[in-house]
């Protein structure tokens, strides 16, 4: 017996979420990888290290988020969701770079935290 409308086997319905996935925010996550492992070599750190110093800086700045990210950064660190991780990266990396770029041009002005959060959002592929 087979029921009406069923197009695929259960064991292929991981298969939509992972169409969903594959989207430009795949792109940005491969670059986002890439720049951390460039930052990881620059710092002569591994990337576990960098994974912690990320979630510890993203708790830091929270305040800088919108209110829906600053709930992702409550708590220890070492408890947050691979996607709080994942985001934490992408702002340490927005932060990091913004802050380069400053020195750069000779400012001491800060680097704007809630910036770096829009950023990082888009990054990963949330709403910014």
């Amino acid at each position: 017996m087979r029921a009406a409308g069923i197009k695929m086997p259960a064991s292929a319905a991981g298969n939509r979420q992972e169409g969903k996935r594959n989207s430009f925010s795949n792109n940005n996550l491969t670059q986002l990888f890439k720049r951390v492992n460039m930052l990881c070599n620059k710092w002569k750190i591994s990337r576990e290290e960098l994974e912690r110093a990320a979630a510890v800086w993203a708790f830091m700045l929270r305040e800088s988020a919108p209110r829906d990210v600053q709930i992702l950064f409550s708590g220890r660190p070492s408890f947050y969701s691979e996607d709080a991780k994942r985001l934490s990266l992408a702002f340490l990396i927005a932060y990091t770079e913004a802050d380069d770029r400053l020195k750069a041009l000779g400012t001491n002005d800060p680097v704007d935290a809630c910036e770096c959060w829009r950023l990082a959002l888009r990054l990963v592929g949330g709403a910014a």
